[in-house]
């Protein structure tokens, strides 16, 4: 399972329709020993995470936008 850190909240003024009602945040992954391991990425929020929150796979999406 791949684990991340969420670090941040990314405000959109124009979003894809079809992320309309998911919130995007910024998360640093984390290697086998919960340091940070390669650069933050933009994710899709499906379970209300917060900053400061670590996640694994199967509860926050890592979606790469851009």
């Amino acid at each position: 399972m791949r684990l991340a850190t969420v670090i941040g909240t990314v405000v959109a003024t124009i979003k894809n329709p079809e992320l309309t009602g998911y919130k995007l945040l910024v998360i640093q992954p984390l290697d086998g020993k919960g340091k940070p391991a390669g650069k933050p990425m933009v994710s899709i929020d499906s379970v209300g995470a917060g900053v400061g929150e670590v996640s694994g796979k199967g509860v926050l999406t890592f979606s790469v936008l851009g």
